[in-house]
């Protein structure tokens, strides 16, 4: 049986803190904390692609882990590239040797906040239901606003009829796939991050998310961890 692909992007450029993902937070480099949470939870079941054009970050993960880098194009590591793109010529370069129905994992290398056990329970639920992708999400209030007839609106007219995020009353969940995103490679393939039959599953009131950029962030998630 294949072991499930994970695909982590790690790029090296970023506008807002150079070198982000080399960045030491709480003792380890920051792209520490994904790895090892899923080579803890998921290690017997998975095989860890890095997508990266920074050998810096090769080097670096190469000299810990049993993993495979995939040197990442020039023309695919800008600022305007979308995620989607680089899952899809990543996907093109598996089509061969994967059924395309296949899972397929992705994850974010700046997602430190991952609860224990929370890689676990999502490959497991996803295994235990007829559902094509899998991703967690959190309630929030801010992508509503009240207009002076005092009726809440969306604030982007797009959400209306974007599926991923689940109404529930006048919450929202707001997906976050960098946590984990468990998908099928066709969907990557088409330009999609995901597909099909989606379930989002609520996280813990008690989860905070650091998005991280520039280098308050960092302290911001050091504090978290502590």
């Amino acid at each position: 049986m294949n072991k499930i692909k994970v695909l982590i992007p790690v790029r090296g450029g970023s506008k807002g803190l150079k070198g982000k993902h080399l960045q030491i937070v709480n003792n380890k480099p920051l792209i520490f904390w994904t790895l090892d949470q899923f080579i803890e939870e998921l290690g017997e079941c998975i095989e860890i692609y890095i997508s990266t054009d920074c050998p810096k970050i090769s080097e670096l993960c190469l000299s810990k882990y049993d993993l495979k880098i995939l040197d990442r194009p020039s023309y695919l590591a800008l600022d305007e590239t979308s995620t989607e793109d680089v899952l899809k010529t990543i996907a093109q370069s598996w089509n061969n040797s994967l059924n395309q129905d296949e899972l397929v994992i992705y994850a974010s290398a700046c997602e430190i906040n991952r609860k224990k056990g929370l890689i676990r329970e999502a490959l497991d639920f996803y295994k235990k239901n007829n559902i094509d992708s899998f991703m967690y999400g959190e309630k929030s209030h801010k992508h509503i606003w009240t207009n002076s007839n005092d009726k809440p609106k969306l604030l982007c007219n797009w959400m209306e009829s974007y599926s991923p995020r689940q109404s529930s009353g006048s919450n929202y969940l707001i997906e976050h796939t960098g946590l984990i995103l468990i998908t099928k490679l066709k969907y990557w393939l088409m330009g999609n991050r995901f597909g099909g039959k989606i379930f989002v599953k609520e996280l813990d009131h008690l989860y905070r998310h650091v998005d991280i950029h520039h280098r308050i962030d960092l302290k911001i998630a050091s504090a978290i961890l502590s």
